[in-house]
């Protein structure tokens, strides 16, 4: 596991804990046993900072096997299924790079969701060291995109290895100057055709970090966001089918 990494997740981490009153840990292994993991899960579920810390983990394969439960249902309609290199149980027993692993993929479905965005890396990113900052645009970048990085599909090394190790081929612009600093809406006012599945506007001005904002991070967006409503068409159809069959049977079988 990458020194430098672990510090970057862990100091995301307990900024996030700052803003719901936790006190801060020193190293990945401490997450496993602590309040930050349950209160994040239940930060994702309720779409809304907690006004009090979840409760302490007891039971920790439990746990990762109910946080890996939620990482699985948000990504089954991207086509980049991280998921499925998680493994519960290690993380469970402290390994540090299946905490990480845990940890990457959490922080990249809170940024993938605006409203939970806005209410957490909205807030905490400014607050980051630069070079933690900048440990943590490699992860989600290679997450965005890993189709020019040398180990493709293999986004777990990633979190394994030195600034100067992993980064691409290709010259990745860290700073996207449009749009900028997202504008964000009441949550009622955004997108309202898919409930819990809201976009947010964006304005036009400035320069923001690839952790808050870049091209593909709304690309990848709005093809889950696609995806998710052929997914509710199908499901509606299959139900409207069942119902129109039940209907015909229940006028066959019934006298005349």
């Amino acid at each position: 596991m990458d020194v430098d990494k672990a510090d970057a997740l862990t100091e995301w981490f307990n900024i996030f804990g700052d803003l719901v009153g936790l006190p801060h840990v020193n190293q990945l292994g401490e997450f496993v046993g602590g309040q930050h993991l349950p209160t994040i899960l239940k930060f994702m579920k309720e779409k809304s900072l907690p006004k009090k810390p979840a409760e302490k983990i007891l039971n920790r394969r439990e746990f990762f096997e109910s946080l890996l439960s939620h990482l699985t249902e948000l990504q089954k309609v991207s086509p980049n299924q991280y998921h499925s290199e998680l493994k519960s149980t290690a993380a469970s027993y402290g390994q540090s790079d299946e905490i990480a692993k845990f940890l990457s993929i959490t922080l990249y479905e809170i940024r993938m969701d605006p409203q939970l965005q806005a209410a957490a890396f909205d807030v905490i990113v400014p607050k980051l060291s630069a070079k933690n900052s900048n440990e943590l645009e490699i992860i989600m970048d290679y997450l965005d995109d890993n189709s020019q990085w040398p180990s493709v599909g293999n986004w777990s090394e990633i979190i394994k290895k030195s600034m100067s190790e992993n980064v691409p081929a290709r010259e990745t612009p860290r700073i996207y100057a449009t749009p900028s600093t997202p504008k964000r809406l009441p949550f009622r006012d955004l997108n309202k055709t898919v409930p819990g599945r809201p976009y947010a506007c964006y304005s036009t001005s400035g320069e923001i970090s690839v952790l808050n904002d870049s091209p593909k991070l709304r690309e990848n967006r709005q093809r889950r966001h696609i995806q998710d409503q052929d997914n509710q068409i199908r499901k509606l159809k299959s139900e409207l089918n069942e119902m129109t069959h039940e209907y015909d049977q229940m006028r066959i079988s019934k006298p005349n």
